[in-house]
């Protein structure tokens, strides 16, 4: 559940850095929308101008996708859960015969 309410934070500051980058240059937006890379170019040309400046969505969609990557790699697959659960000495003390 921590992972969706992460991935929608993360949208919403990607989606909020593309409107951000569209105020000065529409075909860079639909770039960055699509092939993200472009978002590089565009924090470090609008570092200092305040019109111009991607930063805080640019680090917040940034953060959103190193604690996902984090908690993704923590976090046991499904199919491991359930083998687990199936070795664990609980569950075959449970089992009839």
């Amino acid at each position: 559940m921590l992972i969706l309410l992460l991935m929608f934070a993360t949208t919403i500051a990607f989606v909020w850095m593309c409107f951000d980058i569209g105020r000065r240059s529409v075909p860079g937006a639909v770039l960055t929308f699509v092939l993200v890379l472009p978002a590089l170019y565009f924090v470090y040309r609008g570092w200092r101008d305040r019109r111009y400046d991607i930063r805080a969505p640019f680090f917040a969609s940034l953060a959103g996708v190193a604690l996902i990557t984090c908690l993704a790699a923590v976090a046991p697959a499904p199919a491991e859960e359930a083998q687990q659960q199936q070795n664990s000495p609980v569950a075959t003390a449970q089992l009839p015969g």
